[in-house]
C-alpha cells in the first residue's frame, strides 16, 4: 500500500499516437496504479480531441480515476497548472506524451518521498532514449541530446549553473506544496519565461519549479533506479532540431534565472558581452581543433554559447540580444 497519496499527469497538444498510447498502456502496468487517486490527460486542444481516440477511450473506461479535461491556454505551463489545481494528492507525476515509465515508477516514489521528506521533487536517474523513425546516425550516436542518462543518487538545493542541463521535467515528481507556489508565481504574473507554444523550443518551466522548491526549503534528487523510456519521433530527431534545441535550452535556463532571482541580474556593459561572445567562440574553435570535435559538436556547443550570451544580453542588452537573434537565424539555430 502507497503511504503517499498520487495523482498521475499527461499535459499533451497533438501527440504522437505511437507514443501516447505506449505510455498509456505503461500507467496502466504500473504496480499500484489502483491506489492512485486521480490520473489526468490534460488536452491542450489536439486536433482530433485525444478523447476521441479509441485508445485513449479505452484508457479512460479501464481505470476510473483517470479522466480527460481540455486547456484552452497554449503551452504546457497552463495544462500544467490545470493539473496542479484539478487534483488534490501529496505528490503530482508529470508525464509528458513520449515517456514510457517502468512498472516500478510508483513503488520506488513513494518510498523516496517517505524516507527524504526534506526531498520535493525526484526525477529519473535513468533514461533511455529510443526513436521511433529513422534518424541520422549523428542523431542515433548522440542519445544525451534527448536526456539518456544514468545517473547515480543524490538530492540537494544548490543552484549550479553547470548543471541546470541534468534538471529535466522527464517523469519528475513534485510535491504539492512547491506545486501550489508555482501556480501563485505563475498567475501572479512572476514568472512568465515559460513553456514551449507553437513551434518554439524555449523552455524553462522545470527548471522554475525546481528553483520554486529550494525556496520553499525542500531540495530535488535523482533517482538511478527510477527508469523511463525517452520516445523520440522523426521530426525531433533531426540534426536541424538538435540544434535548435541547445541554443533554446541555454537562453531560457538564463531567462528563467533571472526571474526566478531578480537578484542574479548583472548589468553587464555590451562591449563586455561582445567580448565574452567573441572569446567563447574562440575557445570553442580551439577546443574543437584540440580535440578534433565532429562538426555537428562544433555546432551544438556553439549553440549553446549564443543561447546563453542571448539570454544575458535579453535581460541587459536588447540590441546586442536583437544581434545575437539575427546571428541564430542566419546559422539555423532560432
Amino acid at each position: 500500500m502507497l503511504a503517499n497519496t498520487f495523482s498521475i499527469a499527461i499535459c499533451s497538444f497533438n501527440p504522437d499516437l505511437r507514443a501516447l498510447n505506449r505510455l498509456l498502456n505503461a500507467i496502466i502496468a504500473l504496480r499500484s496504479v489502483n491506489e492512485v487517486s486521480s490520473i489526468l490527460i490534460v488536452d491542450n486542444c489536439s486536433v482530433p480531441p485525444l478523447s476521441s481516440v479509441e485508445f485513449v477511450q479505452k484508457f479512460l473506461n479501464l481505470l476510473p480515476q483517470a479522466r480527460c479535461v481540455i486547456e484552452t491556454t497554449p503551452g504546457q505551463t497552463a495544462a500544467r497548472c490545470r493539473a496542479i489545481l484539478e487534483t488534490a494528492s501529496d505528490v503530482i507525476i508529470f508525464f509528458d506524451d513520449d515517456n514510457e515509465p517502468n512498472c516500478d515508477y510508483l513503488v520506488i516514489l513513494d518510498d523516496a518521498f517517505t524516507r527524504y521528506p526534506s526531498v520535493g521533487i525526484w526525477q529519473p536517474g535513468s533514461i533511455k532514449v529510443e526513436f521511433l523513425d529513422d534518424a541520422s546516425p549523428l542523431i542515433r550516436q548522440r542519445p544525451q541530446i534527448y536526456q539518456e542518462r544514468s545517473d547515480l543518487f543524490s538530492y540537494g538545493c544548490h543552484l549550479n549553473w553547470d548543471k541546470l542541463s541534468r534538471i529535466h521535467g522527464t517523469g519528475f515528481a513534485v510535491r504539492r506544496k512547491i506545486l501550489l507556489r508555482f501556480v501563485n508565481q505563475y498567475k501572479s504574473c512572476a514568472l512568465a519565461y515559460l513553456s514551449r507554444t507553437g513551434n518554439s523550443l524555449a523552455s524553462s518551466e522545470d527548471l522554475q519549479i525546481v528553483w520554486e522548491a529550494y525556496s520553499l526549503g525542500f531540495a530535488a534528487g535523482t533517482l538511478p533506479s527510477l527508469h523511463c523510456n525517452h520516445l523520440i519521433i522523426g521530426r525531433k530527431s533531426t540534426e536541424e532540431y538538435a540544434r535548435r534545441l541547445h541554443f533554446w535550452s541555454a537562453a531560457a535556463a538564463y531567462l528563467a534565472l533571472l526571474e526566478s532571482f531578480p537578484d542574479a541580474a548583472i548589468d553587464v556593459p555590451q562591449s563586455r558581452l561582445i567580448l565574452r561572445l567573441f572569446l567563447n567562440y574562440l575557445s570553442m574553435l580551439f577546443y574543437a581543433l584540440v580535440r578534433r570535435q565532429q562538426s555537428f559538436d562544433r555546432d551544438l556547443r556553439w549553440g549553446a554559447i549564443l543561447g546563453q550570451s542571448f539570454g544575458l544580453a535579453k535581460s541587459a542588452q536588447p540590441d546586442l540580444a536583437h544581434l545575437i537573434r539575427k546571428i541564430a537565424e542566419i546559422q539555423g539555430y532560432w
